[in-house]
């Protein structure tokens, strides 16, 4: 038996782009949807990237304060080392009972010296 032929009119072609239409529509939707998430997402991400961006440029600037403090103590650090070595050469040359106002000297450099570094520690720990 020969398969029976389909008749197609102008109805049928009709239908069948009506439910083609439906379908595309349907699509349509999903795409709009789909849309609005991604924008909504960009929008979020936008956001986090701003407020990393900020978070990125408050940590170099404290980072260039810390170190900042931490050379301005380093050099301080240095002349009073410089310092204490000159005194201990001099005391070096003083006789013994002419010591006295140099030791006093020398005294307040190493409580200036470990303040400092009391200072340095600090700065490191951050």
């Amino acid at each position: 038996m020969p398969a029976k032929k389909k008749t197609i009119n102008l109805e049928t072609v009709y239908s069948k782009l009506l439910e083609h239409d439906k379908r595309f529509d349907q699509h349509d939707k999903q795409f709009d949807n789909m849309t609005k998430h991604i924008f909504a997402l960009e929008g979020t991400l936008r956001k986090e990237i701003e407020t990393v961006a900020k978070r990125v440029a408050q940590i170099g600037e404290n980072l260039e304060k810390m170190t900042g403090d931490l050379e301005t103590l380093t050099q301080e650090y240095r002349m009073i080392t410089v310092a204490l070595k000159r005194l201990e050469q001099r005391l070096g040359d003083v006789p013994g009972e002419d010591r006295g106002p140099v030791r006093s000297e020398i005294d307040a450099l190493n409580k200036r010296v470990s303040g400092l570094e009391q200072r340095v520690g600090l700065i490191e720990s951050r």
